[in-house]
């Protein structure tokens, strides 16, 4: 697991190596009488009931660019008094 593990959080995901590890356990299971435990594609599927989500989040930032202040949801700057301007975050 703890290879696993650093393939999944890894700086770049490199999705051969986790397929060789996935058929590594496969092989190892199918050996002690378990089978079928991985998709043969290895294809990514969310949980079945979660959706994807389609509007983007976003993150209200310093109107002047003047300070690092960040805030999830709107508010205004303690300074000028001017709304935090919207920014999406990016994925």
């Amino acid at each position: 697991m703890d290879t696993v593990t650093d393939v999944l959080t890894a700086s770049e995901y490199a999705p051969n190596r986790m397929s060789q590890i996935l058929d590594t356990v496969e092989h190892v299971l199918a050996e002690q009488g378990v089978h079928g435990l991985t998709r043969p594609n290895r294809e990514w599927r969310p949980l079945p009931g979660v959706t994807t989500r389609t509007e983007p989040i976003m993150v209200h930032v310093c109107p002047t660019g003047r300070c690092t202040r960040s805030e999830p949801t709107p508010a205004r700057c303690s300074l000028t008094n001017q709304p935090l301007e919207s920014v999406p975050l990016s994925p």
